[in-house]
C-alpha cells in the first residue's frame, strides 16, 4: 500500500455493501458489486483508478494493488477508518451526490418531473427532489434525510 493515494473513487469488496452505501450517501464515488470476485475488483479498480476497500487481507496485500484494509466493525467505525486512512475530511464531502443503491450521480429535478413516481402526499409536502438516472430512484429530504443528517453529525463528533 502507498503512503498517499491518487484515485478517482473506491471499489468496496463484497463484504462491504453497507459501507459502500454510506460512503455514497456521504458524497463519495463508490463501485460495489456483490457478485464481483477479487480478480474483477482488481481489474476494475486498475482500469478506473479506484482504491479498493476490503476486509480481505489477501486482497489488500496483493502485489500492485492499491487497497486499504478495514480492520474495524460497525458502520461508523469503518467510515472513520476510511476517512483517516485516505486523509479525506468529512467537512470536504458533499452528501447526497450519488445514489446509495447503484452509485450513479443524482440530479435535482422539479416536482412536476417526479409527480408520478412519488406518493401524492410526498409530492404535496416536498418541493426538492433528486433522481438517479441509472436506477430511476427518487429521493427527497424527508425523515430518512433527517436521520442521515443526525448520523453524519454523530460521525463528525467522533472524528
Amino acid at each position: 500500500m502507498k503512503d498517499s493515494f491518487d484515485f478517482s473513487g473506491f471499489f468496496c469488496d463484497v463484504m462491504l455493501g453497507d459501507l459502500a452505501k454510506w460512503l455514497r450517501i456521504l458524497g463519495l464515488k463508490v463501485n460495489y458489486d456483490n457478485k464481483a470476485d477479487d480478480n474483477l475488483i482488481v481489474y476494475t479498480a486498475k482500469r478506473e483508478n479506484l482504491l479498493i476497500i476490503t476486509k480481505d487481507r489477501e486482497l489488500a496485500r496483493r502485489k500492485g494493488v492499491d487497497a486499504i484494509l478495514i480492520e474495524t466493525d460497525g458502520i461508523e467505525d469503518m467510515i472513520k477508518e476510511v476517512l483517516l486512512k485516505t486523509g479525506i475530511k468529512l467537512s470536504d464531502l458533499k452528501p447526497f451526490k450519488y445514489c446509495p443503491v447503484c452509485g450513479s450521480k443524482l440530479e435535482k429535478r422539479d416536482r412536476d418531473d417526479v409527480r408520478w413516481f412519488v406518493p401524492q402526499k410526498v409530492y404535496e409536502e416536498f418541493s426538492e427532489f433528486f433522481v438517479c438516472n441509472n436506477c430511476v430512484k427518487v429521493y427527497w429530504k424527508g425523515t430518512h434525510f433527517k436521520k442521515i443528517e443526525a448520523f453524519v453529525e454523530n460521525l463528525r463528533s467522533r472524528l
